[in-house]
């Protein structure tokens, strides 16, 4: 009896409340809309580490366990809290709808990178590109201010208002002659020279140039920028460290004995490189040669394999000799020549073996010793034979040649029109017999075992058949014919 008036006095207070109808549960109402409806401003706890606050709209736990791959609209502000959040290797932080921005470290590296269109943008009032030790910077900038490239945490070459400046020693070890005018400051600390031209010899432990145009030649060490009407001559080599180099006109050449090297994503490694001893160009393993705006055509090994790739979508892959040559595909020793489609084998050429053909991966015609082996039902379409009618007289064409002739009058069988293999057959559609005539210069024989030859007369609603076996001879056949 207790136990049911506390239930009652539940019930009254609009505490607890089950709809028999729908077998919901509301606590705090009394028209719950779910299996457990819970109204009003507390939270609710589940033990002592999960708590769901429905007004805030929080729920907090020691541990969240399972892929997170459901989780959705977590505000940014809220991740992680007050500790951290983290990620095993090879698994990556994205943002945006297409994860444009991602985050990754594959284990030995760190990536930070715009997967798609647009720009990698950093902003800050100040930057800093430093080591992994924070002990030492390579470029700094500052808002308002200049940007600093760094050796050894030292400024070597910095940004101003008015142009740029090199900490150190800019040397050059022969004549500079640059036009007419020269202007010297000698009261600046350090010995500054700046000049619009040079003539002569430059001697000094550091010089600053905006600009140098040079008619002749510049033999140098170190120089940040040159522009030459002449010839530029590096002795040990020319270096492009930004902004890549670049020819407006001319013909760039490399002489005789000259290796040209490309270096691919990992520094100091060679993707491609020429090489002048063989005359080759040579891409190594896994680089790609990509042609097309959109590199839709792709030419690679991956050290195992060649592959020819088409990777635009709904493009056609062609392989065409325009000249009077054979086009082949071949392979070495005893590796055959396979042509799929996806994954599906389409046409296997087996080296000294079978010719395969496939439909839908399951093999339908295969070349023997003996013969052909067809698997599944074999249909031969029936040729069709166009009609020609003619109701005057007629002399056969070029064009009647796989043709039947439906004609209710003469007919003229030339000479020196058709060629061997050309079958000609003709009807005649009347009630009457009509004349099927040999041409001049043509020997049109009957096919009835006697070696007759000459005009034939085809009766009524009959068919023959002309075959010429050469220009000037042919041979007729059929019902009819006399």
């Amino acid at each position: 009896m207790s136990r049911a008036r506390e239930l009652g006095n539940l019930g009254r207070g609009e505490a607890l409340y089950v709809d028999n109808s729908t077998n919901n549960v509301g606590v705090g109402s009394t028209s719950p809309s779910s299996k457990l409806d819970v109204r009003g401003t507390a939270a609710v706890s589940i033990g002592a580490g999960v708590t769901i606050d429905g007004v805030a709209g929080v729920l907090t736990a020691t541990s969240f366990v399972g892929d997170g791959a459901l989780i959705r609209n977590i505000p940014a502000n809220r991740v992680g809290g007050a500790t951290s959040v983290g990620f095993n290797d090879g698994i990556g932080a994205y943002w945006g709808a297409q994860e444009d921005l991602e985050i990754i470290h594959d284990g030995s590296n760190s990536y930070i990178r715009d997967k798609v269109t647009g720009s990698l943008i950093l902003s800050a009032n100040a930057f800093y590109l430093k080591n992994a030790a924070e002990n030492e910077t390579g470029i700094s900038w500052a808002q308002d201010g200049g940007v600093d490239l760094l050796h050894d945490n030292t400024s070597r070459i910095s940004t101003s208002p008015t142009g740029g400046v090199v900490a150190g020693i800019l040397t050059a070890t022969t004549n500079v002659k640059v036009g007419d005018h020269i202007a010297l400051d000698h009261a600046a600390a350090g010995g500054t020279v700046t000049a619009t031209h040079f003539s002569g010899n430059i001697t000094g432990t550091a010089a600053t140039f905006t600009t140098v145009s040079v008619a002749g030649t510049i033999t140098h060490e170190d120089v940040t920028n040159i522009d030459s009407v002449g010839i530029v001559t590096g002795r040990a080599g020319l270096r492009a460290t930004a902004g890549g180099i670049e020819i407006t006109a001319g013909i760039a050449t490399f002489k005789s004995g000259v290796d040209l090297q490309f270096e691919g994503n990992a520094a100091g490694v060679t993707s491609a490189y020429w090489d002048s001893s063989a005359d080759t160009l040579k891409l190594l393993d896994s680089t790609q040669l990509r042609l097309g705006d959109g590199g839709d055509l792709s030419i690679y090994h991956d050290g195992e394999n060649s592959t020819i790739k088409n990777v635009s979508g709904g493009g056609v892959l062609t392989l065409k000799n325009e000249d009077n040559a054979k086009l082949q595909l071949m392979t070495q020793n005893s590796y055959a020549v396979e042509i799929k489609t996806n994954a599906e084998d389409a046409i296997i050429c087996n080296a000294n073996g079978s010719v395969e053909l496939y439909y839908d991966t399951a093999k339908k015609l295969e070349t023997t010793t003996a013969g052909v082996v067809i698997t599944g039902i074999c249909t031969a379409q029936v040729p069709n034979a166009p009609q020609n009618s003619q109701g005057s007289s007629y002399t056969l064409v070029k064009s009647d040649a796989g043709k039947h002739v439906y004609s209710s009058n003469s007919i003229e069988c030339p000479a020196n029109v058709f060629a061997a293999g050309d079958l000609i057959t003709i009807y005649n559609n009347s009630g009457s017999n009509k004349t099927i005539t040999q041409g001049t210069s043509l020997t049109m024989y009957l096919s009835d075992g006697e070696g007759n030859s000459g005009t034939r007369t085809l009766k009524q609603r009959c068919v023959c058949t002309v075959l010429y076996t050469s220009t000037t001879e042919a041979v007729i056949s059929g019902g009819g014919l006399e």
